[in-house]
């Protein structure tokens, strides 16, 4: 049985920087972990689209945006697709219920898009900074180390956090961090 200080509320409240907050957190705690790519692209798309709607069109476009507007349709269509074809199955024809490839490091840029989203409309967080410094180790072409601000990495000596996992990474970098 369990205690009822661990049961959910009955009823929440939700804002939209809090369900997108929570969705992208929720992201990068399971690519952290290594965990399901489909749900961490599912939810890290879910909390883009929010920050999206919320920063509105008087915001220049998005960094994924403006990233995916270079690239040649067929290959803006491999990072569209997996989205809607992760989300509405009504919408399947007999050759969209095949199996697909799925290549995860889709879900990296879409994380990372949304914690620009978020920095530039609620500021960083612990699990942001971490996750930006991560990438930028492991994703080099999408964010190279250098690249990173004095903003995300202050008072995290960056040098030797290359070789962990990333669970001890996570761990590291957050315990380096001032409290919130």
């Amino acid at each position: 049985m369990t205690p009822d200080s661990l049961k959910p509320p009955e009823i929440i409240i939700v804002n939209k920087e809090v369900a997108a907050r929570g969705q992208l957190h929720m992201a990068i705690a399971i690519w952290f972990e290594y965990g399901d790519p489909v749900s961490i692209h599912t939810l890290a798309a879910a909390a883009q689209g929010i920050l999206e709607g919320l920063v509105g069109s008087k915001h220049k476009l998005t960094h994924m945006r403006q990233w995916l507007t270079k690239l040649r349709p067929h290959v803006q269509r491999i990072v569209r697709d997996p989205q809607n074809y992760f989300k509405h199955s009504w919408r399947d024809t007999k050759a969209e219920k095949a199996a697909k490839p799925y290549q995860p490091y889709i879900g990296d840029i879409i994380i990372a898009d949304a914690c620009l989203l978020h920095q530039d409309l609620f500021g960083l967080t612990p699990g942001i900074r971490a996750f930006t410094i991560r990438l930028s180790f492991e994703r080099p072409p999408i964010l190279a180390p250098r690249e990173l601000s004095a903003k995300i990495t202050q008072g995290i000596h960056i040098a030797d956090l290359e070789g962990l996992s990333r669970p001890a990474f996570l761990r590291t970098v957050l315990s380096r961090l001032p409290p919130v």
